[in-house]
């Protein structure tokens, strides 16, 4: 999936980022766990995360959800972007959520904890990337 993974100084508040099928580590980060949890714990108080996901494996799982969704959600007419239309406002699980159908469809998918609304919602986005990969 991924043609490289690179581990270089990212902006100060970006912990990781796909770049095409470059997965970008930020160094600062991943070489200080104490660091990586202090920046979670601050996103989750303030709700730019969904709630309990102030660990790594968010961060990868979310990260991955960008690289198996992003050419769907590229195309205007995929059957992803017509679930996003769908969606009603209470699927935002997180104020990253918001900017844009890449980071709901990430954050929805990343998220340990959603409720049975949003569980409908990720079971469609889930049918979709199983079946175009």
């Amino acid at each position: 999936m991924f043609n490289r993974i690179e581990s270089i100084d990212l902006t100060e508040n970006t912990i990781a980022q796909l770049n095409g099928k470059v997965l970008r580590l930020n160094q600062r980060y991943f070489n200080n766990n104490e660091l990586l949890q202090n920046e979670l714990s601050d996103w989750l108080k303030i709700k730019y995360i969904p709630s309990g996901c102030d660990n790594i494996n968010y961060v990868a799982t979310h990260e991955y959800m960008h690289l198996l969704t992003q050419e769907e959600i590229d195309n205007p007419t995929s059957i992803i972007n017509k679930i996003c239309n769908v969606a009603k406002k209470e699927d935002i699980i997180s104020i990253n959520s918001k900017k844009d159908r890449y980071e709901f469809v990430s954050d929805l998918l990343a998220a340990n904890k959603v409720s049975w609304f949003k569980n409908k919602t990720v079971k469609k986005l889930l049918k979709v990337i199983i079946k175009s990969n």
